[in-house]
């Protein structure tokens, strides 16, 4: 039950970025590295901000004493990074698929990706490393960062057809994917040097 726990560890999340880049579309690989930025860097934050201690964390000092950013659990950062992830690399293998015509596997696919969210998520509770709120919270968070990365995407794409049709250059993406590239490595960079 650990390994699956694990599924959405860093280097786990790292693994499934890099197999978006060879097995996706571009844009659907660098939403994928996108959403996991944000979902890093919302994590973060949030944990600093609500600074809710793990259920397993007995704090050594007196009541008020700061912990580790590190032992604060709320938010789940596998529950935001790994539902927000999954979701996206999902659309983007549906999306592979209906170009290959296979599109009835789509299905068998979602309700992978779905038990697989959720055998994880229940996995972070079972281990006690968070309570139901903090993988609640988690949970609605990734929705939400998979929902916003998902109108980006529709938003991006329309504007590239209109712009496509008026302006016949070289897309105005370019620049953005070298943006994003650079911003994704210092985030993992980040991300990958955090302590355990």
């Amino acid at each position: 039950m650990m390994l699956v726990s694990e599924l959405g560890g860093k280097y786990e999340l790292g693994f499934i970025v890099l197999l978006a880049h060879f097995l996706l579309k571009r844009e659907d690989a660098l939403l994928c590295a996108t959403v996991l930025c944000f979902s890093i860097l919302i994590n973060q934050q949030l944990k600093l901000t609500f600074a809710e201690p793990r259920p397993f964390f007995v704090r050594p000092g007196p009541p008020g004493t700061p912990c580790d950013d590190l032992e604060y659990g709320n938010p789940s950062g596998h529950a935001i990074s790994f539902t927000s992830l999954m979701l996206v690399f999902k659309d983007g293998v549906c999306s592979t698929l209906a170009d290959l015509y296979l599109g009835r596997l789509h299905i068998i696919i979602t309700i992978m990706i779905w038990l697989f969210i959720l055998i994880v998520i229940f996995s972070r509770f079972y281990f006690d490393a968070h309570s139901i709120d903090q993988l609640a919270t988690g949970f609605m968070l990734g929705l939400f960062l998979y929902y916003q990365a998902t109108w980006i995407k529709t938003d991006v794409k329309n504007l590239r057809i209109q712009r496509m049709k008026t302006f016949p250059l070289k897309s105005f993406t370019e620049p953005l994917f070298l943006v994003f590239t650079v911003s994704f490595g210092v985030c993992v960079y980040n991300y990958f040097s955090t302590p355990e």
